[in-house]
């Protein structure tokens, strides 16, 4: 039996997901249809900025995060994980390497952190409509990874994605 591939996702991702868009939801189908078997994985902090936008005021974006909230396993299949401790230390090294090495915008530290976790998963994919994620160096990031004996995740936006699937 074929292992699960991990595909990792970011907040972006799962806003545009409940905001109905549609290449958030045709994404997310090509996903469970094409990359079988898979698991779609919610990375700790993609889970703490869902946490943090839905406790703000009744905001429409406090709203729509808590509508994430519900729909994440029940609508959408996601798994939200959690690291051990060793996990969770090894990704904040990672983190502070990929912001030293000017691999992203310093004040970008949650999307390194979601980088750096989705590696620490050993996740195949990240999927981020982030134009710094998608436009990061991947040999730079590739080598910086192999320093920690982690693997890069692919990274993607939901339109590139479906342009690959499409062909």
């Amino acid at each position: 039996m074929q292992p699960n591939r991990l595909v990792a996702v970011d907040s972006n991702i799962l806003f545009s997901l409940a905001e109905e868009k549609d290449e958030a939801v045709e994404v997310w189908q090509l996903l469970c249809e094409r990359l079988r078997p898979v698991m779609l994985v919610v990375p700790p902090t993609v889970l703490g900025e869902l946490g943090d936008k839905s406790l703000a005021e009744n905001t429409p974006l406090a709203r729509l995060a808590r509508k994430v909230l519900r729909g994440l396993r029940a609508r959408w299949n996601f798994q939200p994980v959690e690291l051990r401790p060793a996990q969770e230390e090894l990704s904040k090294q990672v983190a502070r390497r990929i912001l030293e090495r000017e691999l992203m915008p310093a004040d970008e530290r949650n999307d390194a952190l979601i980088v750096a976790e989705s590696a620490v998963l050993e996740c195949t994919l990240l999927v981020s409509e982030d134009s710094h994620l998608d436009g990061i160096d991947r040999a730079a990031l590739k080598s910086l990874l192999a320093k920690f004996r982690l693997s890069a995740p692919a990274i993607a936006t939901p339109r590139a994605l479906i342009r690959r699937f499409s062909r």
